[in-house]
């Protein structure tokens, strides 16, 4: 991507900020082209670069690299606030960095220690941009189950500013959701029933060569207490195929754990090595074909669930309340509160909530109508 923009416009200032710039900077600046290099200990000195080079304080022969330091053991929350965004829905970010070592990830490592945004910022950002027009916002961090405050209190106080109809949250740890929190969660009536798990597997085996913090029986027990408490739930997960050591069986155990849970949305991922993680050097790597074939299966397994619950969300024939995002051609496509995609015919609804009644599917998305309000 880096070199595709130098060729695509070599007169353009090209930065590079982010994880790899962290962990690997010598490896990009020897691109030719790249003109700064920041990693994540100092981001936002990119905007200052970036003004420096609009306003001809900056050349591209004077090209610059900056070496991000690394993260003190107790790094500060970088300031920063969100104003206005071109999506429908505005995302917050409230968390950074990561407490945990697990054997297949290097973020610890490029992104350092947990760190939390303070209560009153957060609550403050969402403010600004309830007035500016935004009615749904999802909280977002790399480890969101890290967070150091109440997430589940900060979810209640976001409810009550005015103008904020729904609230999402960012991929979860299954360990963080037990039933004394998701409980707490339920009295945020704001919170959309929709929940993004960052599962990774569904068998213990697995999970413990991954060094996760959760098992398979602590997983089930806690998604189904959730369902039970969000009714409406669906849920999205992460998943990695062919870790090192996963047998046959162990990958069964996985697709049985999708199916009793019947996750609407799947992240597949064929396990990839990363330099300077565990996994990296574990014995018993799994072949790509394997790999491939693994996930294949997992998709069609997904994709069957998929088109059973929409197909049964059309038998319902209840309305969705459906935030539209994009309109095109006279067609507005948006999410319900589960996160649902449907479109209909319509204009003019971009960052609306509207009743929609789900008409059709075609496995994959839903169509419907337009309700109108009482």
């Amino acid at each position: 991507m880096i070199r595709r923009a130098v060729v695509k416009n070599p007169d353009a200032f090209i930065v590079a900020t982010g994880c790899l710039a962290q962990i690997d900077p010598s490896r990009i600046s020897a691109i030719h082209g790249v003109d700064c290099v920041i990693g994540n200990t100092n981001k936002l000195e990119v905007l200052e670069k970036i003004r420096a080079y609009i306003g001809g304080e900056l050349h591209k022969e004077e090209t610059v690299y900056i070496q991000s330091p690394p993260f003190s053991p107790a790094p500060l929350y970088e300031p920063m606030e969100l104003l206005a965004t071109r999506h429908a829905r505005a995302t917050v970010k409230i968390e950074d960095g990561c407490n945990s070592h697990c054997a297949y990830c290097i973020i610890s490592t490029a992104r350092g220690p947990a760190r939390s945004k303070a209560p009153e910022d957060t609550l403050r950002e969402v403010a600004h941009l309830a007035a500016a027009g935004y009615k749904e916002v999802i909280l977002t961090g790399i480890e969101l189950a890290s967070y150091t405050g109440d997430l589940p209190a900060l979810v209640k106080e976001i409810g009550n500013i005015p103008g904020i109809e729904r609230i999402r949250l960012g991929s979860l740890d299954p360990a963080y959701l037990t039933p004394a929190r998701i409980d707490k969660l339920r009295e945020g009536s704001k919170l959309a029933p929709h929940f993004h798990i960052s599962l990774q597997s569904g068998c213990t085996a697995t999970l413990n060569r991954m060094r996760r913090k959760y098992n398979r029986e602590m997983a089930l027990r806690n998604l189904r207490h959730l369902k039970e408490r969000f009714p409406e739930a669906q849920f999205f997960a992460d998943i990695i195929v062919g870790f090192p050591g996963e047998t046959e069986e162990d990958f069964q155990e996985t697709v049985d754990f999708i199916q009793q849970i019947q996750f609407l949305h799947l992240h597949i991922f064929p396990y990839s090595k990363r330099a300077g993680t565990e996994a990296a050097q574990m014995e018993h790597q799994v072949s790509k074909e394997v790999k491939s074939r693994r996930c294949r299966d997992l998709a069609a397994v997904q994709q069957e669930i998929k088109r059973e619950i929409l197909e049964n969300v059309v038998k319902k024939g209840t309305p969705l309340p459906v935030l539209f995002e994009t309109e095109e051609n006279g067609v507005a496509i948006g999410h319900t509160h589960h996160f649902m995609e449907i479109e209909v015919q319509g204009s003019g609804l971009r960052g609306e909530i509207r009743p929609v009644l789900p008409i059709a599917t075609d496995g994959d998305h839903l169509s419907g109508i337009l309700v109108e309000n009482d």
